[in-house]
């Protein structure tokens, strides 16, 4: 198969650094285009020389078209789904989980649709979200307009045992929910957004490389630490958690510079760094781990392993994490 490179669809590329903005932070923007085109390249009627970025975005469109048959693929250019019998198709994708990987019970987390009034009012609320991290880098808002079809803003299930603020899942992928939670600020939105983007390339990474012998998964013998919840989680929802974690991070160092956050969702800096590191150090501790990890799976939280330790050179941690936190969810 011919490879494509991100300077081949992107024209130009607005810098060089911007190749360590996003999941392209964990493996670089030009492998994370070079997913996408693998699994899109059957439904590009081009050479690969000539493939422009709608090109890419379309064949990626006609992909999840037959990869998710029963999922309607939105093409339209506003993201954000107003319809309820759209909405509430892309709910039961988000409610078909494998029992078996079901540990926290995330198929019953979607509540009731929004009325009218309230869902267009926390709609314009994600709308300048979404578009503030776009204006703060230029290679997260292609790569989001690209991956993320769909967003709809449901409420969280009141009867739940946990609070879910989002979520995204592998049986639709680019799409993300989000509860409209009204603790959720500006800040969170921004992290929101960031985070389940980030699920959604490591799902399109998984499909191009495998990640882990399902058939041993949901053994509580493969669980580790989430760096996200702290709980033993099956494998792959750690995995993720620290690849999120690891993106939040970075997200946070670099497009804010550190600067002062109103986040109730995702825990401090601090607290994000070491919970990540420790998981990554759990996950890489497991005396069975290549059972049921693929050499992808490992080499990813190596890397968000360095990350962490690179973040977390020079910096006072502070001891505790904050009471009560109850951070983000996603499905998986």
């Amino acid at each position: 198969m011919p490879s494509v490179s991100a300077e081949g669809i992107l024209n130009p590329l607005p810098s060089n650094d911007i190749l360590e903005k996003t999941m392209l932070n964990i493996i670089g923007a030009d492998a994370v285009i070079r997913n996408f085109y693998r699994i899109s390249h059957p439904h590009i009627q081009k050479p690969v020389e000539a493939v422009q970025w709608q090109d890419l975005k379309t064949g990626y469109r006609r992909f999840l078209a037959l990869y998710h048959p029963e999922l309607p693929v939105n093409d339209e250019s506003d993201i954000f789904i107003n319809d309820g019998g759209h909405e509430e198709r892309l709910c039961i994708s988000f409610a078909e989980e494998d029992p078996r990987l079901n540990d926290l019970q995330q198929h019953e987390s979607l509540g009731r649709e929004y009325g009218h009034r309230e869902k267009q009012s926390k709609i314009h609320q994600a709308r300048r979200a979404v578009a503030e991290l776009f204006s703060l880098d230029a290679m997260v808002s292609r790569v989001f307009d690209l991956a993320i079809h769909s967003v709809f803003i449901r409420m969280n299930n009141p009867n739940h045992n946990r609070v879910f603020y989002g979520g995204s899942t592998s049986r639709a992928i680019g799409v993300i929910w989000l509860s409209g939670h009204e603790i959720i600020t500006k800040d969170d939105l921004l992290e929101l957004f960031l985070h389940e983007l980030t699920h959604n390339l490591v799902f399109i990474d998984e499909l191009n490389h495998p990640q882990f012998n399902y058939d041993l998964l949901f053994r509580e013998e493969y669980f580790a630490p989430s760096a996200l919840l702290g709980i033993r989680r099956p494998l792959d929802k750690t995995v993720h958690s620290i690849i999120v974690g690891t993106e939040l991070v970075e997200y946070r160092s670099t497009l804010l510079n550190g600067r002062e956050m109103e986040i109730n969702v995702h825990p401090e800096t601090d607290e994000l760094i070491r919970a990540t590191a420790a998981a990554c150090d759990s996950v890489l501790s497991m005396p069975n781990l290549r059972e049921v990890a693929e050499e992808r799976a490992v080499e990813l939280v190596k890397l968000c392993r360095d990350r962490c330790l690179r973040r977390n050179s020079g910096r006072q941690l502070r001891p505790a994490a904050r009471a009560g936190h109850e951070p983000a969810y996603s499905l998986l």
